[in-house]
């Protein structure tokens, strides 16, 4: 993939390390959120004693009922998948 860049009158040389250096921050800050939400699962899953993928399917089939718990689990859970492919995709463009 090439990303295109608008002109600028810095030379390109600059521009580029200067966004390369910006995406490899914007991967760091995605992995610790990503972190972030893979330990907000394992504390739910230790808490009820069910992986997040048994939960998930769980509640989107309403078998768990509306508790805010739930709902916490299930933002962690998407924050988690959400996070997942913005790391990886940052982590595979600023190379």
């Amino acid at each position: 993939m090439v990303l295109q860049l608008p002109k600028s009158d810095f030379p390109d040389s600059v521009v580029q390390d200067i966004v390369k250096s910006a995406l490899r921050d914007q991967a760091h800050l995605a992995r610790l959120r990503l972190e972030q939400f893979e330990n907000e699962c394992s504390a739910f899953e230790r808490k009820f004693s069910m992986n997040s993928a048994d939960f998930s399917r769980k509640f989107e089939s309403g078998e768990l009922g509306d508790s805010e718990e739930w709902f916490d689990w299930f933002a962690a859970v998407r924050g988690r998948e959400v996070w997942k492919v913005k790391a990886e995709v940052l982590d595979e463009v600023a190379g």
